[in-house]
């Protein structure tokens, strides 16, 4: 890994890195980064309504859908229900594998043991979120009486897709 590489991720994550760092350094630093990344987008994917987007300027998320103005889901029902526990508990088990990369010393023998909590934490999210996801599709598909392909995604659909592959990757 290149000197210019770890300077910028410790100047990301406030840590101070050094060039001869030992391998389960370096997957500490990676592993600390791409979770913050993944809470960060499962949070903005979350909370942004943009998920479907129709033609006629009308936008669903797993919240709230907009048209005019935004206003909340509340006779929430099926798909959307499942979708927003499974986000949210994608978003805890994110959080708590966040935590445990911030307290995670570089000094603390069996390091590559400790890692692998948030790794798992992060590969049962990334399942979870494509859950998630698969509920909002089946949701908005009985609602609008559409089928999948005929849908008009929004850019935080994407950022969810985004935030399974990156709860993934993290997890190898």
């Amino acid at each position: 890994i290149s000197s210019g590489f770890v300077e910028a991720w410790s100047l990301i994550l406030s840590v101070h890195v050094a060039v001869d760092m030992e391998p389960t350094q370096h997957m500490q630093l990676g592993l600390r980064g791409m979770t913050m990344l993944t809470f960060i987008l499962m949070i903005v994917a979350t909370a942004v309504p943009k998920w479907y987007v129709s033609e006629y300027d009308f936008d669903i998320g797993i919240w709230r859908f907009c048209y005019l103005s935004c206003h909340d889901i509340t006779n929430a029902t099926g798909g959307i229900v499942s979708a927003r526990a499974f986000t949210v508990v994608a978003i805890l088990m994110v959080f708590v594998a966040s935590i445990f990369c911030i307290v995670i010393d570089r000094n603390v023998s069996g390091a590559m043991a400790i890692l692998k909590v948030p790794r798992i934490l992060l590969a049962i999210a990334g399942v979870f979120y494509a859950i998630a996801i698969g509920s909002f599709i089946a949701w908005v598909g009985s609602g609008l009486g559409r089928s999948f392909s005929s849908f008009s995604y929004g850019p935080t659909f994407y950022i969810a897709w985004i935030c399974v592959v990156t709860s993934f990757m993290s997890a190898t």
